[in-house]
């Protein structure tokens, strides 16, 4: 894990991922944003929808291995996570993605308190939540971008920008 602050980079992670190390890098996350002069609220929509992403590569990777990057832009923080997935993975993915891109604000709220009573309901703990709450916080779509590799993985950079 490095920081670059001085080309904007505030994070950049690359390398096995999992749900022990991904409280460190979050940390780390943590630790940058607190030196910058930025309002909680959105210090705080950068580690959600950096950990929701992260989150995501974990679930959907076939290597457990990502790259992760939060970059510091004059009007936005863009945050990137990529990793190699399987063809089929990345074609739910794609639609999961394209499906709530298209969301009005009522509708991706009305989504939301779905999956929330269904997580009550059959205690699934928040399953399928991340990138719904994910496109709430960012400003624009979530981009998902496809490398075709082979017959049987592809490398996917899913992305999210958040205003300043």
């Amino acid at each position: 894990m490095q920081n670059t602050y001085q080309d904007n980079l505030i994070l950049v992670f690359s390398g096995p991922i999992d749900e022990r190390n991904l409280q460190e890098i979050i940390a780390e996350l943590e630790k940058w944003l607190n030196q910058m002069p930025e309002t909680q609220k959105l210090k705080r929509k950068i580690i959600t929808v950096s950990l929701e992403f992260m989150q995501n590569i974990i679930l959907h990777s076939c290597e457990k291995n990502c790259t992760f990057i939060v970059k510091k832009e004059p009007e936005l923080y863009n945050i990137i996570a990529g990793s190699w997935i399987m063809n089929e993975q990345v074609i739910f993915l794609k639609q999961e993605i394209d499906k709530i891109n298209h969301y009005s604000e009522k509708q991706l709220s009305h989504e939301i308190n779905e999956k929330l009573q269904n997580d009550l309901v059959e205690n699934t703990k928040g399953a399928g939540i991340g990138l719904l709450y994910s496109k709430e916080i960012a400003d624009g779509e979530i981009k998902i971008k496809k490398i075709d590799w082979d017959k049987i993985r592809s490398l996917v950079r899913i992305e999210a920008n958040i205003n300043r």
